[in-house]
């Protein structure tokens, strides 16, 4: 069985506010096929779809625990982000403020 991990998954739309967070436990195929499902879902509610990612092998990975996919429509685009739990930065202190 593949090594299943915690995901925190961010999709986010330059038409709206902010970004929608979301946890999923699973392997890297796996959040592959969320990101990919989530992508087809929105463009299925979007006639003016332009371009973005397609199919699986499509999807960008920057780094290590980490993938990207994307649309852009004719007047907006959402971006879709995966991020492994255990590789987010801790953050320690608060600076003054």
């Amino acid at each position: 069985m593949a090594d299943r991990k915690d995901w925190i998954i961010a999709v986010s739309s330059s038409d709206g506010d902010g970004a929608s967070l979301t946890r999923f436990y699973g392997s890297e195929d796996e959040i592959k096929k969320l990101l990919l499902s989530n992508v087809r879902n929105d463009r299925s509610n979007d006639d003016d779809f332009d371009y973005g990612t397609e199919e699986l092998e499509h999807i960008e990975s920057d780094c290590p625990g980490m993938f990207r996919a994307y649309s852009v429509f004719s007047g907006y685009h959402i971006d879709y982000v995966a991020q492994e739990f255990a590789t987010i930065d801790f953050v320690n202190h608060i600076s003054n403020v």
